[in-house]
């Protein structure tokens, strides 16, 4: 926080996890406006509690700021997925703090909808189980490192499962 600037705080919680969204009263001489933005707890100099109180802007989601701030977080990998599926599916197979997701518009003959997913990821192992439970198909448009490291799983996968034939009555036709 910078020195002198005064924050009302408005808590809001996230699963497990408390965050705090603060509107920052500070006043912008060339833009006369204040400005929404989350700290971390650990830059925090000093507390204390006021007696004023403030309304939140109009449209502003606490909530909803806090988990886009989460998704949009740098982290070591930034990884962007064409998913073939529609808007309302993709929300529900994935979680919010995940990253975005945006409608992309299709043409041609046969167009299917399709949602791009940008996220960011320290552990791409991790983000590659993520995309292996979808029931859904996609395409990894970056990081090349993510595809190759999927296509390496496939590859294990199918070792695993020809070990051993399947029973007459279960074979795939």
């Amino acid at each position: 926080c910078e020195v002198g600037v005064q924050q009302h705080i408005d808590r809001v919680r996230t699963g497990q996890r408390r965050d705090r969204v603060a509107h920052v009263l500070q006043r912008v001489e060339a833009v006369g406006s204040a400005e929404a933005r989350g700290d971390r707890r650990d830059r925090l100099h000093a507390v204390e509690p006021v007696p004023a109180s403030f309304g939140r802007p109009d449209g502003f989601d606490a909530l909803q700021y806090v988990r886009h701030a989460i998704s949009t977080l740098p982290r070591a990998h930034s990884v962007n997925v064409l998913l073939h599926t529609d808007l309302a599916t993709a929300h529900q197979r994935l979680f919010t703090e995940i990253g975005t997701l945006e409608y992309q518009a299709s043409t041609g003959r046969e167009a299917q909808p399709t949602v791009l997913w940008r996220s960011e990821a320290d552990d791409l192992d991790w983000f590659m189980r993520e995309l292996a439970r979808l029931p859904f198909h996609f395409d990894v448009l970056a990081p090349d490192e993510l595809r190759l490291r999927l296509e390496r799983h496939a590859r294990q996968l199918l070792l695993c499962v020809r070990k051993r034939p399947l029973p007459a009555g279960e074979r795939a036709g």
